[in-house]
């Protein structure tokens, strides 16, 4: 096997267009449209998490909070 001392770059940069690409589709997804039908907190949820950035640890609590909301 041949070491290719670009390997580190080039993975890198395919990292980052997939997440590019990933973010997108992401970004892209209108909560509204996918939970039409659905009680508000699905939309609340999924709003949330469609918007969240990676790094950013999610509001368990709070999501449980809002499925509990439909319950009530």
């Amino acid at each position: 096997m041949n070491w290719d001392p670009d390997y580190q770059e080039y993975s890198a940069n395919k990292m980052s267009e997939a997440f590019d690409r990933w973010h997108l589709t992401k970004v892209k997804a209108s909560s509204s449209y996918l939970c039409a039908g659905l009680p508000a907190a699905y939309d609340t949820f999924l709003h949330s998490t469609l918007s969240l950035d990676p790094e950013i640890t999610p509001d368990y609590e709070g999501y449980i909070k809002v499925f509990h909301s439909i319950l009530e």
